[in-house]
């Protein structure tokens, strides 16, 4: 950003001498961050989808930025380069679709280099009087437009940014601090000094505290009166929330370097009793009129609350919220990172993919509650069983993930076999009853071999299958000779599930979707799928479906469920009129199969007015990875009067942006809000934003796998639409629900 080579300077306004004289009145130029100007920036970036929101003060020689989302390391710019000193001259949002073809900006330096800009959008901060302080802009390194929403979104933010620098201007504490040796003043700046909800100390040149206000007194644990002659360290003392180490005083900072001086957002204050807040602060030096230091204010306020949100948020996306065990998503993170360090430092590691054994007789027998109580204490057993450096995750239903980390095969084949010793020796008690479970673990060593986290991690659940196999209760470590009995067991399945679509081994059932809200009428089932095995068990859907996919046989499956469905509605004896709709869940495949997409809309245009009771479920998962594939899919089926739902909606920590162009009906909330609604005030919220949010877009809600009277009332009253759950009814086989 060094050189302006090739920039086009922009005219000055024609209020350039009011604007400037306004931007130096409010003080603003150069101050510590503050959180409302950082939140503006963080929702324009997101509102936008933009990597960089910036709130750009344009001065006479620079544009300096309040704040700034995406650009680290970057307080200024020269004004001659500046983007925003063009948009300054108008009132609208200027957009620049592409910097390297508008002659204004394509040989500046910020174009040609860092940051890169090839998109920028700013609209105007304006103040009351008329005078454009500087721009809140949003800049991407690709070429792209904004869309109307987004425009009028990007404006009300900057009247928001406005409104705030106005807001800003009106406090009194920088005057009253200049001030407090007027006596004419003295009184007014006590009273306000004690009102307002930041907390307040200010100290001399030497770092000797003069003033707190109440706020501070409560904060630190120090009486005004004893602090006043106190140095600043003895008082205010910090230290790092992971790190734990002791932080510089901010107050000595300052008045050694002469300058602001804002915390990181790892900063705890220690109080006199020991106990800690988070908080943010800045210091900031007292200046008398001819710019002589005369000493330093600290002006601070408790954001314990806030980050611990935070906090929440962050561990809820990188943690199973059943077990407290770390999650798939964070898990492959973890793996991933381990291999390539592995294969640079020729390390040894080792990994573990654990299986519960017997698992679904206790959760057949006694219901999920049951089985998630299983899975707590599970989880327990083997977290106390692990080294405190490895990590231990829960990928799914009754499976478990452990990184030991230099660990050779031996190592690790012999703390699995402890492992397996006691999960068996552990017994589930439910009621009167007591069930022994056990594990299948297979182990495989992390080495250059593996090209990525799947590879390896499927060879972990491969050689946990062959312990599975032979006889439960096992170890058994990955071989290169392990390839070979792998593609023969999958080719095994393979057979399986072509004779299965041949010969019509799988069974169609069906479970009700009630209505919460008594102004609904027709039945809503969703279709489930069984296999019949050869012994006459019934097998589900997670026992073979992965193999299907594996196959690339799930869009014939899927195509056959769909077939089989239109057959049993087109020849119902009942009233069309008493369906409501027939939910059909659909996999990646076929969802993102142009193919499997023209041979359904064949047989649905064929189906007629059955079709129109059927509404197509797919994975919120399959709309964030394939969304162009899934948009395409739902606005054809949109053509045809077929709905659209998104299943295990809100499973991962995702925005609800990527709706807004999708024609999505219902949106299935996920298990794992529902079975915790009565307890955690967290899910509770949660389900109200997606109702608000899915009312907005025209969407309703369903909750699935409720399994209690409560959770059903409480979904109630939060206005959510549909439940269906073991509450409500089990699965039927389907003719029994559409006759």
């Amino acid at each position: 950003m060094d050189s302006m080579d090739g920039a086009v300077p922009a005219a000055l306004p024609a209020d350039e001498q009011e604007r400037l004289a306004r931007l130096q009145a409010l003080a603003v130029l150069d101050s510590a961050p503050e959180p409302v100007f950082d939140a503006i920036t963080r929702l324009a970036a997101d509102l936008c989808g933009a990597p960089i929101a910036l709130v750009s003060l344009v001065d006479a020689r620079r544009q300096w930025f309040k704040a700034a989302t995406g650009l680290p390391g970057v307080s200024e710019t020269p004004r001659d380069i500046a983007f925003c000193a063009h948009s300054i001259l108008g009132r609208g949002v200027m957009e620049v679709a592409d910097a390297t073809n508008d002659p204004r900006f394509a040989l500046n330096p910020l174009v040609v280099g860092a940051p890169h800009i090839r998109f920028y959008a700013g609209a105007p901060i304006v103040l009351p009087g008329g005078h454009a302080m500087g721009t809140l802009c949003v800049i991407d390194h690709a070429a792209r437009q904004l869309d109307p929403q987004q425009r009028r979104q990007l404006a009300g933010l900057a009247e928001v940014a406005a409104q705030a620098l106005v807001a800003r201007e009106q406090t009194v504490i920088a005057l009253a601090v200049k001030q407090r040796h007027e006596a004419e003043q003295h009184e007014r700046l006590r009273v306000t000094l004690h009102s307002i909800g930041d907390a307040v100390i200010t100290t001399d040149t030497r770092g000797i505290i003069d003033y707190m206000n109440p706020v501070a007194v409560r904060l630190t644990g120090w009486l005004a009166s004893e602090a006043q002659g106190a140095h600043i360290r003895e008082v205010f003392n910090t230290i790092h929330d992971t790190k734990r180490t002791m932080l510089p005083n901010p107050v000595v900072r300052c008045l050694e370097n002469d300058c602001v001086i804002a915390l990181s957002e790892h900063t705890l204050l220690v109080s006199r009793d020991g106990s800690e807040r988070d908080i943010a602060d800045s210091a900031a030096p007292i200046r008398a009129a001819g710019g002589a230091q005369l000493g330093a204010v600290l002006v601070f306020h408790d954001v314990t609350e806030q980050r611990q949100r935070s906090r929440d948020i962050n561990y809820r996306a990188s943690h199973d919220p059943l077990t407290g065990l770390f999650n798939r998503s964070e898990f492959e993170g973890r793996l991933g990172r381990l291999l390539e360090t592995s294969r640079e430092r020729q390390a040894e590691h080792a990994l573990m993919f654990i299986d519960l054994d017997h698992f679904k007789t206790v959760n057949d027998t006694c219901g999920h509650a049951a089985g998630d109580e299983l899975l707590r204490q599970l989880s327990a057993v083997l977290q106390q069983s692990v080294r405190v450096r490895d990590m231990l995750a829960r990928l799914g239903g009754d499976e478990f993930g452990l990184i030991m980390e230099h660990c050779s095969l031996e190592q690790a084949q012999r703390h699995a076999r402890l492992l397996c010793e006691r999960i068996n020796d552990y017994r589930f008690v439910h009621e009167d009853r007591r069930f022994r479970v056990g594990c299948s673990i297979g182990v495989v060593p992390m080495d250059g071999r593996w090209s990525d986290a799947e590879s390896v991690l499927a060879a972990a659940d491969a050689a946990c299958y062959t312990a599975k196999q032979t006889g439960r209760n096992r170890v058994h470590a990955w071989f290169d000779s392990d390839d070979v009995a792998d593609i023969q067991q999958r080719e095994a399945w393979s057979l399986r599930l072509v004779s299965a679509l041949e010969n019509d081994h799988f069974e169609l059932f069906a479970q009700t979707m009630t209505s919460l809200r008594a102004d609904d009428s027709g039945t809503r089932v969703e279709v489930l799928l069984r296999l019949r095995d050869s012994d006459g068990t019934l097998v589900p859907p997670g026992a073979f479906l992965p193999e299907a996919e594996r196959f690339k046989l799930a869009g014939h499956i899927d195509y056959w469920v769909v077939d089989r469905v239109l057959q049993q509605l087109e020849g119902r004896a009942t009233r069309p009129d008493r369906i409501g709709m027939v939910s059909i869940n659909l996999c990646q495949e076929s969802v993102t199969d142009s193919g499997f997409l023209e041979r359904l809309c064949r047989r649905l245009i064929a189906g007629g007015e059955s079709s129109r009771h059927l509404c197509f479920e797919f994975a919120e998962s399959v709309a964030l990875a394939r969304p162009e594939e899934t948009c395409r899919f739902a606005t054809e089926m949109l053509k045809l009067g077929v709905r659209i739902a998104l299943d295990d909606f809100g499973h991962g920590v995702s925005p609800f942006r990527h709706l807004r162009d999708m024609p999505v009906d219902y949106l299935k909330i996920g298990s794992h809000f529902t079975r915790h609604i009565d307890t955690d005030p967290i899910c509770q919220a949660t389900l109200r934003y997606m109702r608000d949010v899915s009312l907005a877009l025209g969407m309703q809600t369903v909750a699935i796998q409720v399994e209690d009277a409560h959770a059903l009332d409480r979904l109630r009253e939060l206005g959510i639409h549909y439940a269906q759950g073991f509450v409500i009814d089990r699965p039927v086989p389907v003719a029994e629900l559409l006759p």
